[in-house]
């Protein structure tokens, strides 16, 4: 301990009584009127016990005070100037004897253990940082994508067949106006480059059943028998895979009309669409 010109240090601590400050690690603090007594008496005997007694009778002569304004100081002392001291231990309890001053040169925490207290809560702030900023982003990014997701409805293109060969163009240009129309829509997609062997639609299914079908698309190419030879029937129908029932059909007569077939496709497709959504 060392004083001069009223002012006090000991262990990191600069006591300056007259201001009723303490410097401690270049952080100022007020204790106030008796907190400053109480730790002055401590200061000035460090080598020894000051007894409760001692202290009453210095802090607080012929003034009627309870145990625990004591208790409740020495607390207050320890709080605010241990917070920012590098010792350990600033004051000592001594059971049934009193308080001391003991801030030991063995007490003064290492240089190692002043850099773990500072990093512990460091790191361990950064790792819930880093934590949540992981749990939200993937959070994010799951909920996007549930958002935006597209689930395709598998539906089995089956070939259009005709009972003439004379009627293989206008069958051709139907199928290429379905895929063409089915890959407009935001939920159908089909399997026909699948189906590259003759049979039944259940044999069909079958083969696929990995696939998931849950719908088929079959069409038909007939010559109307009237006076005009160029007249045809064109017949899609929607077949559901699961019983083989047709779900939806739709016919149209035209002379092999590429719009007019363009625009038949597109309105079984969206009927097609609208149907399987409610269903």
């Amino acid at each position: 301990m060392e004083s001069e010109l009223n002012i006090i240090k000991t262990a990191d601590i600069i006591i300056y009584p007259d201001l009723g400050l303490a410097e401690v690690n270049n952080k100022k603090i007020r204790l106030g009127p008796v907190n400053m007594k109480v730790l002055l008496e401590l200061v000035n005997n460090q080598d020894r016990v000051v007894s409760r007694t001692k202290l009453f009778n210095t802090v607080w002569n012929n003034q009627i005070i309870s145990d625990d304004a004591l208790t409740k100081c020495i607390s207050e002392i320890r709080t605010k100037l241990g917070k920012h001291s590098s010792y350990k231990k600033l004051i000592d309890t001594v059971p049934k004897k009193g308080y001391q001053w003991n801030p030991r040169i063995g007490d003064k925490l290492t240089s190692n253990t002043q850099l773990k207290k500072t990093l512990k809560p460091f790191l361990y702030n950064l790792l819930l940082i880093t934590i949540s900023i992981i749990v939200l982003t993937t959070s994010f990014f799951w909920l996007a994508n549930k958002i935006t997701e597209i689930k395709h409805v598998p539906i089995l293109l089956l070939p259009i067949e005709s009972d003439n060969e004379n009627n293989n163009t206008g069958h051709n240009t139907l199928e290429e106006l379905l895929r063409k129309n089915i890959l407009k829509t935001k939920n159908i997609r089909f399997l026909s480059k699948l189906v590259l062997r003759k049979g039944s639609i259940f044999s069909i299914l079958n083969r696929h059943n990995n696939y998931k079908i849950l719908w088929a698309i079959e069409g038909n190419v007939r010559k109307l028998h009237r006076e005009s030879n160029k007249e045809l029937r064109f017949t899609l129908n929607l077949i559901d895979a699961r019983s083989g029932i047709e779900a939806y059909t739709k016919s149209i007569e035209t002379e092999n009309n590429s719009s007019e077939l363009d625009k038949f496709s597109l309105e079984f497709i969206e009927a097609v669409e609208l149907r399987i959504k409610k269903h």
